[in-house]
C-alpha cells in the first residue's frame, strides 16, 4: 500500500488521480483519504468495495466513453453511422 502526504492551504483542494491494476476478479478493498490536523486524523472519507469483474458487459449508452471501453467493435460503427457525433 503506498501512502501520499500532500499539504494543503486553507481553502484549496487538490486532485490526485492514480491507476489500479487487479491481477484476478474479485472483491478489494480501497481505503479513503485521511485530513489530519498536526498529526490528529480529523476527517474520513467512506471506505470503499472495489469489485473487479473479468470484462465489463455494457447494458446501456451512457456516454460515447462507455461504448469505446465496453463496445464491441460493431456496436461502435453502428454508432457512428447513427448518432450524431458533434452534439
Amino acid at each position: 500500500m503506498k501512502s501520499q502526504h500532500i499539504s494543503l492551504q486553507p481553502y484549496t483542494t487538490q486532485k490526485v488521480v492514480f491507476h489500479f491494476y487487479f491481477p484476478t476478479a474479485g472483491k478489494f478493498h480501497h481505503f479513503p483519504s485521511n485530513i489530519s490536523v498536526d498529526g490528529v486524523v480529523t476527517a474520513r472519507g467512506g471506505a470503499n468495495e472495489l469489485v473487479v469483474v473479468d470484462s465489463r458487459r455494457l447494458t446501456k449508452i451512457e456516454s460515447f466513453q462507455d461504448l469505446l471501453h465496453a463496445g464491441t467493435k460493431d456496436d461502435i460503427l453502428t454508432f457512428m453511422k447513427t448518432e450524431n457525433l458533434y452534439s
